[in-house]
């Protein structure tokens, strides 16, 4: 493995984005690209213009709820009346159906972040003389609901290249057309502070129109006047010796401000982060983010239990399948989904969690790099009461007396998937190379700041660092749960959450990341272990 300098770096990294047809804010395509779009924004402002009430449907995930705050935002700023309608995970299950149809008492109804499989709730929809526009971002089947206007970038009609984005980044392009036909003051840019955060929580690459947006969406949530934007960053300030352009980053925003937001709709309701996303001051903020926190260290204790109790359903043959299938009675449906993403990750595969109930269970399903997950779910329809997501997840809900056959169609045709041998290959080359030593320092500092922000599609670069002399090392932290190294070559390295083990007097070798702090007024580079080789 050749030795790479900091410009070899850039290059590797510049590389990622070579295909992008969209590089900038300015590349993104009109909201008129998008079909349906102009048909719906008619509609709606027709029907503010008339005083005629307006019904927001959301989904209780962040991208979800993030989308109905981006939708309310602009109907407020354009006088409209509206009503915004979160389902409940539990009574309602995902996304719009008849029953939600029933309870809403507005005429208009606007779908954000579901509804693309919502063919019940279409068609009762229509037979009570109520008019339904679907915006979403999900995998599209052949055949579509009967509803006004569908604005779906996956439609295969639809010319937009944004093909990946969030939910929320299509109310944000239905918010700016809205703006636009009424005339109405809508500053698009200073609300993509929204849009990064559903991007980011929805696990969209960031890519092409989603690292556009995302990156600007960074900038506008370190400035933004909302309440909650800043709340968060009084939460989350720049620590002492930290070295960062914002203390917002894509890594904050994935491990410590979407789990609160998510953590509402898993346990309760989805409204308490909508009321957090929209609340009109900062105590009313601080109020709603403290029990969103309550929430979600509720949640980690409840994802703790039955991620062990998945671990223990699955059989000793599950290490030699191409994915895992892991089923138990009254799991708590709200932590279904992060059990199979955390399944996935830890075993490369794809992972499907399924908790019973009576006669049916529901479940979430996380894929891997090379399948297409919808797809095989499609192939599985046959066994299942219904189903719904993208490539990289799903829900789904099955008859218990199906879960053996769904199972054994499933692990089948994941044994025999045609996989896309280039995602798997990129996957599994999670790092960038060995770089030499004398390179590792501030310099490699704007490289990394060029090609943020990281995450899916774009992972934070990974080094090699082989044969290291540990010249001093010691356990950190509460617990003592880290340890910290001290090498001959005069560099030093932080593991997190680290095994117990003594490496005292050894030589390892260990992927890493760099971050950079301050000392003293000069840039430090701080080292990252990831996992250290045979151990």
């Amino acid at each position: 493995m050749a030795e790479l300098t900091c410009a070899a770096v850039r290059e590797i990294l510049a590389a990622r984005f070579h295909n992008d047809a969209i590089k900038k804010l300015a590349d993104l395509d009109p909201p008129s690209a998008f079909i349906d779009l102009d048909r719906a924004v008619l509609r709606i402002t027709d029907a503010i213009k008339g005083g005629e009430p307006i019904a927001i449907a959301g989904d209780y995930d962040a991208d979800g709820v993030i989308a109905c705050a981006i939708l309310s935002e602009i109907l407020t700023k354009a006088g409209a009346r509206y009503a915004v309608y979160l389902p409940d995970r539990f009574t309602d299950g995902y996304g719009i159906n008849a029953r939600v149809v029933d309870r809403i008492a507005e005429n208009l109804i606007i779908t954000v972040d579901n509804g693309i499989a919502a063919f019940e709730a279409a068609d009762r929809a229509k037979s009570l003389g109520k008019t339904l526009i679907i915006t979403d971002h999900h995998q599209c089947g052949f055949e579509l609901p009967q509803a006004y206007a569908i604005v779906n970038p996956k439609r295969a009609d639809c010319p937009s290249r944004d093909k990946n984005i969030c939910g929320a980044a299509v109310a944000w392009y239905l918010a700016a057309g809205i703006a636009r036909a009424a005339g109405v003051e809508y500053d698009a840019k200073e609300a993509l502070a929204l849009v990064a955060i559903a991007t980011i929580a929805d696990c969209a690459p960031l890519v092409g129109a989603n690292r556009a947006m995302t990156r600007t969406g960074l900038r506008s949530l370190a400035i933004s006047k909302r309440p909650f934007a800043e709340l968060l960053r009084r939460e989350f300030p720049l620590k002492e010796g930290e070295y960062r352009d914002f203390a917002i980053d894509s890594r904050s925003i994935t491990f410590r401000i979407v789990p609160p937001l998510n953590a509402a709709g898993r346990l309760s309701s989805a409204r308490l982060a909508y009321d957090f996303l929209t609340a009109p001051d900062f105590s009313a903020a601080a109020t709603a983010w403290a029990r969103l926190e309550e929430l979600c260290e509720e949640r980690r204790t409840l994802e703790s239990r039955v991620f062990e109790d998945a671990l223990a359903s699955l059989d000793d043959a599950s290490e030699n399948r191409a994915a895992l299938v892991a089923a138990g009675v009254n799991w708590h449906e709200g932590v279904v989904g992060i059990v199979a993403a955390r399944l996935a990750e830890k075993f490369e595969k794809i992972a499907v969690v399924l908790t019973a109930n009576g006669d049916t269970a529901k479940g979430s399903a996380r894929g891997w790099a090379g399948y297409d997950l919808y797809e095989i779910l499609k192939k599985c329809e046959s066994d299942l009461i219904k189903f719904g997501g993208h490539k990289g997840a799903a829900g789904l809900t099955i008859s218990c007396e199906k879960i053996d056959d769904f199972k054994r169609k499933f692990l089948e045709i994941c044994a025999n998937y045609d996989c896309d041998q280039t995602e798997i290959k990129n996957a599994k080359r999670k790092m960038l190379g060995e770089i030499e030593v004398k390179e590792i320092n501030a310099a490699l500092k704007p490289v990394f700041e060029d090609y943020e922000p990281y995450g899916d599609g774009n992972p934070k670069p990974i080094f090699f660092a082989r044969d290291f002399t540990i010249r001093e090392m010691y356990r950190v932290g509460q617990g003592d749960k880290h340890i910290y190294f001290k090498f001959t070559n005069n560099l030093s390295a932080i593991y997190f959450n680290a095994p117990q083990y003594d490496l005292r007097a050894k030589t390892i070798s260990f992927h890493y990341t760099v971050s950079f702090g301050i000392f003293r007024g000069k840039i430090q580079t701080k080292l990252k272990i990831i996992k250290i080789e045979d151990y």
